[in-house]
This record gives structure tokens, sequence and C-alpha cells, in this order.
């Protein structure tokens, strides 16, 4: 029997101990029913029925659509799909709060799956195409001899190292054996010194300017 999900909206989760919920939020069927194709193939992913759990659910929108989405109260945990690269468009899903970004163009069932299991795992997934948004808007330009690294303790060294690896502050606590009210303050002091708005935009800047190795690069 055909159970097709309501138009503009699909929920899926894994299931096992370690399941997690997913609910499309897109008016765009042609993106929407390419999603849903993608959710269905990746493996233990079941359509949950009427369960119902908002602060583990990872909801999917299209960035193209959020200007529009005024009304409806915003997900906690949103995953937005990068469909425009207009600076208005990403300004917004900059603003957005969302937990990870994916391009539209690199968007496949292994770079979805992937950016699910970072976001479970505490991580924020977020594109080149936002990073560099962040970077080109996120500061003002200053002369090159003003580019200096900042005077960064080494726990603040160690933490801004963890969040360029994509860790929230809980993941970052529990590898530091410090507090997440501690880290907490580590990151408001780091933000402060890279004269950063948000913890992206000082990753984007610590990776950029050498303050800190690439993820995963030797």
């Amino acid at each position: 029997m055909d159970q097709s999900p309501a138009i503009g909206s699909a929920k899926w989760r894994t299931g096992g101990d370690d399941s997690f919920l997913v609910n499309t939020s897109i008016d765009n069927e042609v993106v929407r029913f390419g999603l849903e194709r993608m959710l269905q193939s990746i493996p233990r992913v079941h359509d949950p029925g009427n369960d119902a759990d908002i602060d583990r659910t990872i909801t999917i929108r299209l960035v193209s659509e959020l200007a529009g989405a005024a009304g409806p109260r915003p997900a906690r945990r949103s995953l937005v799909v990068l469909d425009s690269t207009r600076p208005e468009d990403l300004a917004t899903a900059a603003r957005s709060g969302a937990v990870g970004f994916l391009d539209l163009a690199e968007l496949t069932r292994d770079t979805l799956q992937e950016a699910l299991v970072q976001i479970d795992r505490g991580k924020t997934p977020t594109s080149d195409v936002m990073v560099r948004h962040l970077l080109d808007t996120g500061r003002p330009a200053r002369p090159a001899r003003e580019r200096e690294p900042p005077p960064l303790t080494p726990r603040e060294l160690d933490v801004l190292a963890l969040l360029a690896d994509g860790m929230s502050n809980k993941l970052i606590a529990r590898n530091l054996f410090i507090s997440a009210h501690g880290v907490k303050r580590l990151v408001s002091s780091i933000l402060a010194k890279l004269n950063c708005p948000n913890r992206t935009l000082a990753a984007a800047r610590a990776i950029e300017e050498k303050i800190v190795k690439r993820p995963n690069l030797p």
C-alpha cells in the first residue's frame, strides 16, 4: 500500500539504538523527492510513522525557502541545503542557527549520509560555499602587516583545533576533560580575539590563516 508522505514534509529515521529522525521540510518537489529517495537508500532508514522527538529531529531545508518560511516555528536542528549562492540567501542561512550546510551541487547519498552522521555525533558539517561566504563577509579587511596570529593561550588553541574539526562544546569538553561551561568561556574568548561573530567563521579563519591545521590532515 502506498504511504507517501504529505507534500513538503517527510520523516525518516535509522533503526537500532543509534537511531535518529530526519524531517524534510521542502516545497521544491524535485529536490524533495530526490532527497527522499536518498534517505530511503541509506542503510537502516525507516519511516517513523507518528513518532515525534523535537530534540533529536534533523530537519532538511533549502536556503532559497528560508526567507519565505515565516510562520512555522524554526527546527531545533536544521541541515540547510544550499540551492542558491546569492549573498542574501547565504546570509539568511548563516543566521538560521542551522547545525550543518550542504551544497546542492555536491549532494549525493554519501554526502547526505555523512552529514547526518556528523550532526548526530555533535559536529557541524559546513560546505565550502558557506565557509567562503563567512570569510568574505564576517570580518573587515586588514593590512597584511596586521595578519599576525592572535595571542591565543595553549588551551584556547586546543579548543580552536577541535572547533575547526566541527565539534560541539559537549564533545570538546569530553575530549579535553573540562566542563562544558569552561569550553563555552574559552570559545567566547576565542571569538573575541579572532574578531569573529560565530564559531563557524572562527574555525574557517583558523584554517585559512594556519592558526591550526586543517582537520584530518597530517
